[in-house]
């Protein structure tokens, strides 16, 4: 049986990768772009393990490309768990067109919900099933910017809730990781207010956490209560230190 990663191009999706293969899983890698699936591949295979198949898809689309996922899945003997380290965020989206800010949303919240709707009876089948889904710490209290990608990420954190009742029930895990700023390629030239997390850290947390069953984890563990004390920021003081700097 294999694991999807839906998001599969990305830094944090080629993490996972890596770490499942180092720890015998076959994979089906699904993401945009074939040439960064390719390269993606060739790396797993140079490291010695298997060759995972691999899915080229836009999201946005549609969940059309999961027949493709399915088959590939069905040829490594079903599907074993679904990992969702799908996302798209811009600096400031205030102005973002509407059509851009539909993107942000089809690609952080709709794409997922229909991954997981798409592929929850053939989950079902599998021995120890497990979904795990991505969300972030700037959806723990709106701000003056990122404004659809944190009602996006606020959504799929609601969504995670209903699923680990859900899961309860149909024998599936979902677990849900609520993510701070992480060490990759695209947070390099980036200054951030806190220190930025190591990514391969954090999957390997993942992939030791798949047989937990249903969780709800922050990484890293310090944001949990940073999160509560942000709540507790009275309105009118948060709104005038969450909103956008001029200049």
């Amino acid at each position: 049986m294999a694991y999807v990663i839906i998001g599969a191009s990305g830094d944090l999706g080629r993490a996972l990768a890596a770490e499942l293969a180092a720890a015998g899983h076959r994979l089906v890698l699904v993401g945009h772009g074939k040439a960064r699936l390719d390269e993606a591949a060739d790396a797993l295979e140079q490291a010695g393990h298997p060759r995972p198949s691999t899915v080229a898809a836009d999201v946005t689309e549609g969940p059309g490309y999961l027949e493709d996922v399915r088959a590939a899945a069905r040829r490594q003997g079903g599907i074993e768990g679904l990992l969702l380290p799908i996302g798209r965020s811009i600096r400031d989206d205030l102005a973002t067109p509407a059509e851009e800010a539909a993107k942000l949303i089809a690609i952080n919240l709709r794409a997922p919900m229909e991954a997981v709707d798409g592929l929850w009876k053939d989950l079902k089948s599998a021995p120890r099933p497990v979904i795990v889904g991505f969300g972030s710490i700037t959806a723990i209290r709106g701000r003056g910017r990122n404004l659809a990608y944190g009602a996006a990420k606020r959504g799929l954190h609601s969504y995670f809730e209903s699923l680990r009742v859900l899961g309860a029930i149909d024998g599936i895990a979902c677990q849900f990781y609520v993510l701070g700023f992480l060490d990759t390629a695209r947070m390099a030239d980036q200054r951030t207010p806190l220190p930025k997390a190591d990514l391969d850290a954090l999957a390997r947390r993942v992939v030791a956490g798949l047989d937990k069953g249903a969780v709800l984890r922050w990484y890293p563990w310090w944001w949990r209560p940073l999160a509560w004390a942000i709540r507790l920021v009275p309105g009118g003081l948060y709104a005038r230190l969450a909103a956008p700097r001029s200049g």
